[in-house]
């Protein structure tokens, strides 16, 4: 609060002038600072003619300079001159509150002025040159404007806290300073449409969870949808996509492998090996399949129609396997092969998963697309 800071400074400056000495603040034209200063020393010691002296020609040059100032700001436009007008007055009463917490100040000049109802204005006025120019921004039924006048009932309370009915202007501000923003579902096949939705419902769930300051909401909206209260549209499209282009190739390979025991002799009532070179043809297929697509993102605003910001973000995602067969005899294969042929033909992702996967890149692009948008608006 500026208030506070205000007076955070003028404790500061009470600590700073007791390093000087009240002449040389005198000479130098410190009216306030040399008042301050020369109170300080006749506290301890009140016999001191030459401050006693100077506190007497630089409270009356003090009040005179101080003044001045503040009529000098009463000409100026900006309403924020009534911090310095408020600042102004409580260097005269501290001035005051000083001389008379000093017997031998006091002594001297026994009745200090007390600017306690001219503070009370200003902080008054203060209060309301902010609180109209709060409603003032407020009748515009403008995001920023809104905005604009939480800053000023946030200074006008800083002058009197609660003045008037700034508490409920304060929540009708802040109700109208979010921007609100409709995000339209994609249209697309019924076939897609589940998965379409969990994009979308991702989406908007991302949109929301991130940090814009309690700046902007999100909601869904169907492209059929007349609801006007958005103030932004953002419309998604998928412009162009593919799901489930396969992409199939064969290489065959033939295998042999020597010494292979082949079948078994009897000679004489004893067994033995027959061995023999064994053949097979191996056939490894590679099936990929892709799916692909496009998304264009569009921010509308809702009263003009005008595209704001648009983008277009793409997505790829290639599912692949590998199985095989084989012709001859399994012994003339080695392990991976033998490992690949029992593996089996794996059944690929439905159409569904398909289309989520090659989404999720999409997903990011946009997320990072918005946020950056929504986060600085």
């Amino acid at each position: 609060m500026k208030i506070k800071k205000v007076l955070s400074v003028f404790i500061l400056a009470s600590l700073l002038v007791s390093c000087a000495t009240p002449a040389r603040l005198y000479k130098n034209g410190e009216y306030y600072k040399a008042t301050i200063a020369s109170v300080k020393r006749l506290r301890s010691k009140p016999d001191d003619i030459k401050v006693q002296d100077i506190l007497t020609k630089t409270y009356s040059l003090a009040i005179d300079y101080l003044q001045q100032s503040i009529n000098d700001l009463q000409y100026e436009k900006d309403p924020n001159k009534y911090y310095s007008i408020v600042k102004y007055y409580n260097m005269l009463n501290t001035m005051a509150n000083e001389i008379m917490r000093c017997p031998k100040a006091y002594e001297l000049i026994p009745e200090p002025i007390d600017f306690l109802a001219e503070l009370q204005a200003a902080k008054e006025t203060g209060a309301e040159e902010f609180y109209s120019l709060g409603i003032e921004a407020l009748e515009q039924n403008d995001v920023k404007q809104a905005r604009l006048a939480l800053f000023y009932f946030d200074n006008a309370n800083n002058f009197i806290r609660g003045y008037k009915d700034i508490n409920s202007m304060t929540k009708e501000a802040q109700n109208k300073s979010i921007l609100k923003v409709a995000v339209q579902k994609p249209l697309i096949s019924t076939k897609y449409q589940l998965s379409s939705d969990f994009f979308f419902d991702n989406l908007l769930e991302g949109l929301n969870n991130a940090n814009y300051r309690n700046r902007v909401d999100f909601f869904g909206q169907s492209s059929r949808s007349t609801n006007n209260n958005a103030h932004q549209i953002i419309i998604l499209d998928f412009v162009d996509f593919t799901v489930g282009n396969t992409v199939e190739s064969r290489k065959i390979i033939d295998c042999k492998r020597d010494s292979v025991i082949t079948d078994y002799v009897n000679i004489r009532g004893q067994s033995y090996p027959v061995y023999n070179t064994v053949r097979a043809r191996f056939i490894e297929t590679d099936v990929e399949i892709v799916s692909a697509g496009i998304l264009s993102v569009q921010v509308i605003d809702s009263k003009t129609k005008k595209v704001i910001r648009k983008s277009e973000f793409r997505g790829r995602y290639i599912w692949t396997s590998t199985w095989a067969t084989y012709e001859g005899d399994q012994r003339a294969l080695n392990q991976r092969q033998i490992d690949l042929y029992n593996r089996g033909i794996e059944i690929p992702p439905p159409p569904q998963t398909l289309f989520v996967e090659f989404t999720k890149p999409i997903y990011a692009q946009t997320i990072d697309f918005l946020t950056d948008y929504y986060y600085h608006y």
